[in-house]
């Protein structure tokens, strides 16, 4: 049987063809990349909580350069954050304006009788308040009989009403002075301003929420995912994850094997 000689141009010629039609399918995006192009997955919240946060489905990496004030958890199916040792619902996420909606969640389910041992602050996080239509209420618990309702001489003495609780529990709305020292262990929390403030106004105000901003650079995350990529960070310092493996800023070019 006669033996198929193949010249060595035309054995080279064979392997160029097969090298340049390589299935693309041997392609494997950066496992960053495809980590992070996941929303935060948690019941059926459509709020596409993407950069900053992470948690649960979306690994460290794909939260902002303050990871453990935007690490989001899931809790019966709830989307919840914790900033400042205090544990909020989040309600809404506006990624155009950074704008994040929470409620307290110890006060859900009309628990305002509970006694919320912490004041709501943001001071050294990268969310603050939006001041936009927002007035204080502040809470009063704990107060002694003396002091029932508690007593503050700048404000008119129908400004502090009573919450229908087992123990006295009493709110205002009213701005305290800078110089008050409470009798009581107070609460002051953020909420809708609304020109009713009735008990059960409040409590629906508190579940309602409000807005906090996120403060960081939100343009360099713009500018990675216009380069078709998925904003991160790695030791504090932004990352642009392409499917060709991370960036500083954005994807260069196109992605190809």
């Amino acid at each position: 049987m006669k033996q198929l000689l193949l010249e060595p141009c035309f054995i080279f010629i064979l392997l160029v063809i097969s090298v340049t039609n390589t299935p693309t399918c041997l392609c494997v995006d950066d496992a960053r990349y495809t980590n992070c192009s996941n929303a935060f997955s948690c019941g059926n919240n459509n709020f596409n909580l993407k950069y900053p946060f992470w948690g649960e489905n979306r690994d460290n990496h794909c939260g902002g350069p303050n990871s453990e004030s935007e690490k989001l958890t899931c809790e019966a199916q709830v989307p919840k954050i914790t900033i400042n040792f205090i544990k909020y619902r989040v309600l809404g996420w506006e990624n155009t304006s950074q704008i994040l909606k929470v409620a307290r969640d110890n006060y859900w389910d009309n628990n305002v009788c509970v006694n919320g041992d912490r004041n709501s602050t943001f001071d050294n996080t990268p969310f603050q308040y939006d001041y936009d239509g927002l007035v204080n209420v502040t809470l009063f618990y704990d107060c002694p009989a003396s002091s029932s309702p508690p007593t503050i001489s700048s404000l008119p003495a129908s400004s502090v009403l009573t919450f229908p609780c087992g123990g006295a529990v009493y709110y205002t709305v009213q701005p305290l002075p800078s110089s008050y020292e409470s009798p009581c262990n107070i609460v002051v929390i953020p909420i809708f301003n609304d020109s009713l403030y009735t008990p059960d106004r409040i409590i629906e105000a508190l579940q309602g929420g409000f807005q906090i901003e996120w403060t960081g650079n939100y343009d360099k995350c713009e500018k990675c995912t216009g380069s078709g990529g998925e904003c991160g960070s790695v030791d504090g310092n932004f990352q642009c994850f392409c499917k060709d493996g991370p960036h500083s800023a954005s994807c260069k070019g196109i992605y190809a094997c």
